[in-house]
């Protein structure tokens, strides 16, 4: 699997482990299609189970690149992942659209406080459960033996057993 790193990120979380992403400006700039070329050179190593995952700062501040990177890669048979805290600019539907699997990080166990660190985040999770895109949840703090979505009611019905996995 190939990660791809995008600049930028509006959270500042203090347990960061890509502060150096946060800042827009910086890095190597890319069309989506030499990206996607540079990408193809890793296709061999792929084997059944590899594919690129976008990640960041927080891919989905960048929706215009993203979606039309994922598209190239989708067009190519490449398996698409984005790695996110859910906190984007929009098009979550056309980006979820090209996106095999969604790795969510979700910052904090009860949703009043979750609201104050990342309100936008839970659009996203609205958006994967109506367009059925698969998902790993990535409990930031998780705790062992806490029934996160007992405690967090979403606007969106609560997922079926099974079809959100904590990793």
């Amino acid at each position: 699997r190939t990660v791809i790193f995008l600049q930028g990120c509006a959270l500042r979380c203090r347990f960061c482990h890509n502060p150096d992403t946060w800042e827009l400006s910086g890095g190597t700039e890319y069309t989506p299609e030499e990206l996607v070329a540079k990408i193809q050179r890793f296709k061999p190593y792929f084997k059944e189970d590899g594919g690129v995952t976008f990640s960041g700062g927080e891919p989905l501040l960048q929706p215009d690149f993203l979606k039309e990177t994922l598209k190239l890669c989708k067009n190519e048979g490449i398996h698409t992942c984005i790695d996110t805290a859910g906190y984007g600019l929009s098009d979550y539907d056309e980006i979820l659209n090209h996106t095999d699997l969604v790795l969510l990080d979700l910052k904090h166990i009860h949703k009043t406080d979750y609201e104050k660190i990342e309100p936008l985040s839970l659009m996203l999770v609205d958006y994967i459960l109506l367009t059925e895109t698969p998902s790993r949840l990535n409990f930031t703090g998780f705790q062992p033996g806490l029934d996160w979505f007992s405690n967090v009611k979403l606007r969106s019905p609560k997922p079926k057993k099974g079809e959100v996995k904590a990793i």
